[in-house]
């Protein structure tokens, strides 16, 4: 079906909007395609996200103005809006329907990437990097979430991914991945984050340079 400008920015709008939980599966049959199959476009509660995006902040300990923020797998870009209500400095998107990246370009005057969040490079030029499962298959997300943490352990300084709707699948394996790939590098999960769907769907890590061992 041919989306609609008019459908985007009612979709945007009911989106941010305080009180609302989540659009429906379909969203106007807007789909994005990432990895393996189509995957239904659902925005997330704005509520949620903002309080997950402030926790985050708590956790960072850095001032708003001095955090890079960006949505992999942005959609219309409703978690961008709240990124910029809370005044993080730098907020971006990426976001494979050019349409789809055109509009929450727009709407939130940030830059959005049109690109694949599998073979994106640069999330290691973020402090938090936010998902909302924009991938249907489950293997296609443990990888995702490899690459991710991958490249936030190169940086030099503390960050965070926001997880959401990735249920934890095969974690031992995940786990002695990145410490076998990552030695110096303390990644772990962060308990009791706000979250929408529970713990073990909601993840939150913090990636963290660990300190010189003392001889």
């Amino acid at each position: 079906s041919v989306i609609s400008m008019n459908m985007l920015n009612t979709q945007f709008e009911k989106a941010i909007s305080s009180n609302y939980t989540h659009l429906s599966s379909r969203c106007g049959d807007i789909d994005q395609r990432y990895g393996h199959k189509y995957y239904n476009f659902i925005p997330y509660s704005y509520d949620i996200a903002k309080k997950q995006i402030k926790f985050a902040l708590q956790k960072l300990n850095e001032k708003p103005r001095d955090i890079s923020f960006i949505d992999a797998g942005c959609g219309i870009g409703n978690i961008m809006h709240a990124a910029k209500k809370l005044e993080i400095g730098k907020v971006d998107g990426i976001e494979l329907d050019e349409k789809l990246a055109r509009f929450a370009k727009r709407k939130t005057k940030c830059d959005v990437f049109v690109d694949n969040i599998m073979t994106f490079d640069k999330y290691y030029d973020y402090d938090i990097v936010y998902s909302y499962s924009p991938i249907s298959y489950y293997r296609t997300k443990e990888a995702f979430v490899i690459i991710v943490l991958s490249m936030l352990a190169s940086r030099n300084k503390p960050s965070i991914f926001i997880a959401n709707y990735f249920p934890r699948y095969n974690e031992d394996a995940l786990d002695h991945y990145m410490k076998s790939v990552c030695a110096n590098v303390n990644i772990k999960r962060i308990e009791n984050a706000p979250n929408q769907w529970g713990d073990w769907m909601d993840t939150m890590y913090l990636v963290n340079i660990k300190q010189h061992r003392r001889r």
